[in-house]
């Protein structure tokens, strides 16, 4: 799928459902960053039960640097051949229902904020606690917050290579997430649009017989 076909299907996802189109959104994110950078094992075991409904979802964004979402105050821990994760993120959309979430966080003895890697981490691991999603809208979803405390994945399940994060989010990540999300507010604002004129169109005052469509001021905007 293209970029422009898949902002058209989330456009048009979200005239019906908001929080439909954002889980749809992360999940084509999460599986074509895999699609972009898994090696064929991670294609394998990740990509092949997408077909029988396995969800996935990106896991980025911190308190700690707020929405500079590429940023992670989080660091992984390198043990033997497997890396040791700490973190709460604060919005990972599907959290608690996702099978599979790509994780982002600064690599082991990270230099620079910029110096930060990806991991695949299966949702049944120990150590994954999600948390509350109370939101003012989109609550159809669950893009709440979610704790990862001394989880241990192991190094092939490292998506592309340590501190290679940047060129990820930038080629893989970011494309979709902000197309995405575009597209998502786009066809809520449509959807909006349409409503409010079907309204103006059916309603109609009986002391003039006239709908609000007809009146100027309506007219004009």
């Amino acid at each position: 799928m293209g970029h422009v076909a898949f902002a058209i299907a989330a456009e048009e996802i979200a005239k019906g459902c908001a929080s439909t189109s954002l889980v749809y959104v992360m999940h084509v994110g999460a599986v074509q960053t895999i699609a972009l950078y898994g090696n064929e094992d991670q294609k394998e075991r990740w990509l092949k039960p997408v077909r029988q409904g396995l969800i996935g979802t990106y896991s980025t964004s911190e308190k700690a640097t707020g929405g500079h979402w590429r940023y992670n105050f989080s660091e992984a821990a390198r043990h033997g051949e497997e890396y040791i994760l700490n973190a709460k993120k604060s919005f990972t959309t599907s959290v608690g229902q996702a099978d599979l979430y790509v994780f982002q966080t600064k690599s082991p003895g990270a230099q620079k904020p910029t110096d930060i890697s990806f991991f695949i981490i299966d949702g049944k691991l120990s150590g994954i606690t999600p948390g509350v999603w109370d939101a003012l809208g989109v609550r159809g979803n669950h893009s709440g917050p979610i704790r990862y405390e001394n989880v241990r994945v192991h190094s092939r399940d490292q998506l592309g290579e340590e501190g290679q994060g940047k060129e990820i989010l930038e080629n893989g990540v970011s494309p979709i997430y902000l197309i995405g999300l575009g597209s998502t507010w786009l066809g809520v604002a449509e959807a909006a649009l349409e409503a409010a004129t079907q309204y103006a169109k059916g309603t109609i005052h009986r002391d003039f017989n006239k709908r609000l469509a007809d009146y100027q001021v309506i007219r004009q905007q």
